[in-house]
């Protein structure tokens, strides 16, 4: 009889150690499934910029063949959550040309350099290459 009774003490939960083992098992558990998540997170937010990166490439060139090159040639412009500091640099000029076609029109080839922050972080530089032209006015 006694042993029994023993039987169904045993029976009727868990013991310290069983319960301190489980408590580990599932805190080790939580930690690794949150340190995945995180860096998923991390991931997801890289690959959104990247994503996000080209269309804001051609919404900052088109706003910079809009831009007279004559009198501005760096600025920053705000597209988005996306900032972009842009610097123009004369690389040719038609009127350092031994042969000027049309002497009324300065062509000029720049390099204009462009660097993307999101959240004030350096997403990425790129340089790029336009050509603006504008009338020389004779006085």
């Amino acid at each position: 009889m006694s042993r029994i009774i023993s039987l169904q003490r045993c029976q009727r939960g868990f013991t310290l150690i069983e319960a301190i083992v489980a408590l580990v098992v599932l805190s080790i558990s939580i930690g690794v499934l949150s340190e995945w998540l995180g860096s998923a997170q991390v991931a997801s937010e890289k690959i959104q910029k990247n994503l996000m990166l080209e269309q804001i490439f051609d919404e900052t060139i088109a706003h910079l063949q809009n831009t007279s090159f004559e009198n501005e040639q760096d600025g920053e412009i705000y597209i988005g959550e996306m900032r972009v500091l842009w610097q123009a640099t004369p690389l040719k000029n038609s009127q350092d040309e031994p042969f000027v076609r049309q002497p009324e029109w300065e062509v000029v080839l720049f390099k204009v350099e462009l660097q993307f922050y999101y959240k004030a972080e350096l997403v990425a530089e790129l340089d790029t290459k336009l050509v603006k032209q504008w009338q020389i006015i004779s006085q």
